[in-house]
């Protein structure tokens, strides 16, 4: 029952005001009175139900780190913010490999005590990690949302592993700032209303909820060349506006057609200006956070393709490797039925070098997002009526798919006398 109220992310006194009476209802309907008396037997208090879950948590920690430390390489992403208390606090979210699959779990919600710039961030994580014994080194990225606060000056990230090199990616979602990094002050005004609304959707515990079921609408298996389409999209699109404008076009921007078109005006010049010159900026801002690819990585995405193996970053050990590759009916069958990355994976044991290669590209997180639905969670679990809890429990349990040991947990258990 623990277990479900946690699942459910609901109050832990749930249990005793609502849930042990209708089954005591239940039961004395169904099986008499006498059934229904055992009922009482079970312990359904706030304090038993926080253990539990705090125990249950405790289990399912252990198993992702186990699954963590004996993954050949992983992945991260963290974010912070600030909850209903004041408190600052840290999400980690870990991409691993288990059973020859990648699997993703919340690895920790911690807050940080005093500061939030960069080296406490590093502090925090890097005590979690030496506490469970995770190596570093097996880190192949994390994924941040590209603050000055999470990136500093990279120093973190350089001296987290001395023994490889970690890719670092900023977060690829657009960010209000990435926005307003070029914008002419007649247009900002617009934005803050934008970031007002998103303000608005995470200070209610409601709005939070259908906030999270929209992250779980976008949170597709994203890899990095997904996102990079999209970047490349959007740059041409912001171009192809500019030109538009240029010609006095104004279709592509269609409230702005029609509000011109009903009210019989002319778009003035300095408007024009002002747009023009926003369209530039956000061309030069998202190519500075974006470089384009170079195109060496695209046997990856599609290694049955002849002209893949012209790629320079291969050698020709490794390109004849890729040409067996391109050549096996068999695992054509699997490239279509496999994400991307498990099928890199499967090909550990008969193409290691290959497969590794993929993984430092494919693993790493693309965006922030699960951090954000999981901030999301946690909003609706420590409200302004729970703001004393320590949410990490119940937001490990709510989120991971990882289920307790409950036998084990059962074996450590000492029935109470009385029940």
């Amino acid at each position: 029952m623990s277990y479900q109220v946690a699942k459910a992310s609901e109050a832990h006194t749930i249990a005793e005001s609502l849930i042990g009476p209708c089954i005591k209802d239940v039961v004395h309907c169904m099986l008499g009175e006498k059934a229904a008396k055992r009922i009482d037997m079970v312990p359904l208090s706030n304090n038993t139900l926080s253990r539990r879950i705090n125990v249950m948590s405790s289990n399912v920690e252990t198993t992702i780190v186990h699954r963590v430390k004996n993954s050949p390489y992983y992945a991260i992403q963290l974010d912070a913010s600030t909850d209903v208390a004041n408190l600052a606090i840290l999400l980690l979210f870990v991409h691993y490999v288990n059973e020859g699959l990648v699997q993703e779990d919340l690895l920790f919600c911690r807050p940080l005590e005093e500061r939030t710039i960069v080296e406490d961030i590093f502090n925090l994580t890097n005590a979690y990690f030496q506490e469970k014994e995770i190596d570093w080194s097996c880190c192949l990225g994390i994924c941040t949302d590209g603050a000055t606060s999470m990136m500093g000056k990279y120093t973190w990230i350089c001296s987290s592993n001395k023994k490889g090199c970690i890719k670092s990616l900023l977060d690829s979602l657009q960010h209000p700032a990435l926005a307003t990094k070029r914008m002419p002050e007649g247009l900002k005004e617009v934005l803050d209303n934008a970031v007002k609304m998103m303000n608005f959707i995470k200070s209610w515990p409601t709005n939070s909820r259908i906030f999270h079921v929209l992250c779980e609408e976008m949170g597709l298996s994203i890899t990095v060349f997904n996102v990079q389409e999209q970047v490349e999209s959007m740059i041409k699109k912001l171009q192809f506006w500019e030109s538009c404008l240029a010609n006095n076009q104004k279709e592509c921007f269609s409230n702005l057609h029609d509000f011109l078109a009903e009210h019989k005006l002319q778009l003035d010049q300095c408007t024009t200006t002002n747009i023009t010159a926003h369209l530039k900026g956000l061309c030069t801002t998202f190519r500075e956070h974006f470089p384009a690819m170079s195109g060496d990585n695209d046997w990856i995405r599609n290694p049955f393709d002849d002209t893949t193996c012209s790629t320079q970053i291969l050698n020709t050990e490794e390109k004849e490797k890729l040409i067996e590759i391109s050549c096996d009916c068999e695992l054509k069958g699997s490239f279509r039925n496999l994400s991307l990355i498990n099928f890199w994976l499967s090909l550990r044991n008969e193409c290691p070098l290959l497969a590794e290669i993929a993984a430092a590209v494919l693993l790493p997180f693309s965006t922030t997002y699960l951090c954000e639905k999981a901030f999301s969670s946690y909003a609706h679990l420590k409200t302004k009526y729970r703001n004393r809890l320590d949410a990490e429990p119940d937001l490990k349990l709510y989120l991971s798919p990882v289920v307790p040991d409950f036998q084990e947990l059962c074996r450590a258990k000492q029935v109470h006398p009385s029940h």
